[in-house]
């Protein structure tokens, strides 16, 4: 997600524009949360998941251009339901032009940025390193790393022409932990935290925040992706209560709220039934 605001969220009233994107991980209910809990601006985030419910969102399946008819309804649903600016798009974080044309669009939409949510994130299998196939870990790194990279590079001037920002980045706990059968992902996890400690130092002195959720079990189509089997990724949760994708969007506006002096640099955080990677609690 990326969006523009006047002020920073805590002076303002009103966020006047904001940047609806496909995204392929949580938090969809980010901006109906800020609206709610902060009852101080209006933004709306949808991702994948609410724009399957719309009828052919994208055309055919895989087909990441533009142009599908729930794509083309989406700002004046959300403009006339929230009251805000919207500009709507789909992008493919693997590829550089990608990026580069979504940022483009949106900024000229938009008349600039300010807050960048990179979100976009996936597993594949839980193979181990012997046996995990080529697709599964080059598709995670392509996306979990080097489209963080590409959203950086595209964004960063805009931030910076811009005079404030705040760059949030959802990484995961598999970037504190490793385990087995997860190798890959636990890679691309670490070498997320890795980045936004580099930016944060390279960007220190300038008025832009940077922020790394890293969530524990987290009920959203994540384990679907990963498993590829419905029952499969229920069963992950099975007598858990985890966290819901409207616990990581709190993190995500709590410390946007924040006074523009305080910068948190990292939230790591889990449900109340997860102690550690293989330390769960479930009931019967």
């Amino acid at each position: 997600m990326l969006s523009t605001q006047a002020e920073p969220l805590h002076k303002c009233t009103v966020a006047r524009q904001v940047l609806v994107a496909q995204v392929r991980q949580q938090p969809p209910p980010l901006a109906h949360h800020l609206q709610q809990a902060a009852a101080r601006v209006k933004v709306v985030l949808v991702n994948l998941e609410m724009l399957a419910q719309m009828s052919d969102p994208f055309g055919q399946p895989g087909d990441l251009n533009v142009g599908g008819p729930g794509i083309v309804r989406m700002p004046p649903e959300l403009a006339g339901r929230h009251g805000v600016r919207v500009h709507a798009g789909a992008l493919d974080t693997r590829s550089t032009a990608s990026v580069e044309r979504f940022v483009q669009d949106a900024v000229q939409a938009l008349g600039g940025l300010h807050v960048v949510v990179a979100n976009a994130g996936l597993a594949r299998g839980r193979d181990p390193l012997a046996s995990v196939l080529e697709e599964d870990w080059q598709a995670m790194l392509h996306t979990n790393v080097e489209g963080v990279i590409r959203t950086i590079k595209g964004t960063l001037p805009h931030l910076r022409a811009a005079g404030w920002g705040h760059y949030f980045a959802i990484g995961s706990a598999a970037g504190h932990w490793v385990y087995e059968g997860g190798g890959a992902y636990c890679a691309s996890k670490h070498a997320l935290n890795a980045m936004l400690q580099t930016l944060r130092l390279e960007l220190c002195g300038e008025p832009i925040r940077i922020t790394r959720v890293d969530p524990g079990m987290t009920e959203t189509e994540f384990s679907q992706v990963r498993l590829g089997d419905p029952e499969k990724a229920r069963a992950v949760y099975r007598g858990v209560v985890p966290l819901r994708a409207l616990d990581v969007a709190e993190c995500i506006r709590w410390a946007l709220s924040l006074p523009d002096h305080v910068n948190i640099d990292e939230i790591f955080v889990k449900c109340l039934d997860q102690a550690g990677p293989a330390r769960i609690h479930r009931r019967n």
